[in-house]
């Protein structure tokens, strides 16, 4: 998966495209459809990320990190999307 600030200027990137595209374009159906696609990225990363955090409970259930190792791992995370 991507990191934050690699999604974060992937989307900036389309958002200045779209922008650009619906000043530019007579037809604006192709920035909406961009932005569109956009979103439905953004919304099954969202899904993605919160499935990692349900399973930390699991990783540390089959030992493959403690309780502190998964809080740690998920207080990174939530620090990085923070900016």
């Amino acid at each position: 998966m991507a990191s934050p600030a690699e999604m974060e200027n992937v989307i900036l990137t389309t958002l200045a495209t779209a922008l650009m595209m619906s000043d530019t374009c007579d037809d604006e159906s192709a920035a909406v459809e961009l932005l569109d696609a956009s979103k439905q990225a953004a919304m099954k990363r969202m899904d993605a990320e919160m499935v990692n955090t349900e399973h930390h409970p699991s990783f540390v259930q089959a030992g493959h990190a403690t309780y502190e190792d998964a809080l740690a791992n998920e207080k990174e995370v939530l620090n990085a999307w923070r900016g």
